[in-house]
């Protein structure tokens, strides 16, 4: 073909090339992204420990300001199972046993009922008056109980 000419001097583009350094580019930026999320300071996902759970006078707070309290439910046990909150607190129940468990209880003249769990499984309530909730397991009964007393 005379007369026809090229005037690229640098090497063809192809898509598979595009996609290496598409690749080579996003993993690390998604890495660098996923280091910085779980390193954040939020209040409002703060875990315990197995066996420990925030202390009942010092309850941590998310950033709205709500008392944020975690109750353990082990092999039939509530641990705390007494405690004492201030108005307008979430408390959780966190299920880490082998065996089944459910939280049930009367609030304010209400019925709360959590599903029945094994091993894993949460249930949350906020507790927004002052008053005492008396709960048990629904599975064992008062030989599994609890008491959250909500205090101004």
């Amino acid at each position: 073909m005379a007369g026809s000419c090229s005037t690229r001097s640098s090497p063809r583009w192809n898509r598979s090339t595009a996609t290496r350094l598409r690749i080579l580019f996003f993993v690390p930026a998604l890495l660098v992204l996923s280091v910085a999320a779980a390193c954040g300071n939020d209040e409002g996902s703060k875990a315990t420990t197995s066996g420990s759970s925030p202390s009942p006078s010092r309850p941590s707070a998310n950033a709205a300001g709500r008392n944020l309290i975690t109750i353990q439910i082990g092999d039939n046990t509530f641990a705390p199972s007494n405690l004492t909150v201030p108005v307008d607190s979430k408390v959780t129940w966190d299920w880490s046993g082998n065996n089944p468990h459910s939280v049930v209880g009367s609030w304010q003249g209400a019925t709360v009922q959590s599903q029945q769990f094994s091993r894993s499984g949460s249930f949350e309530f906020t507790f927004a008056t002052e008053g005492t909730f008396t709960y048990q397991c629904g599975v064992h009964g008062t030989a599994m109980a609890g008491k959250v007393n909500v205090k101004p």
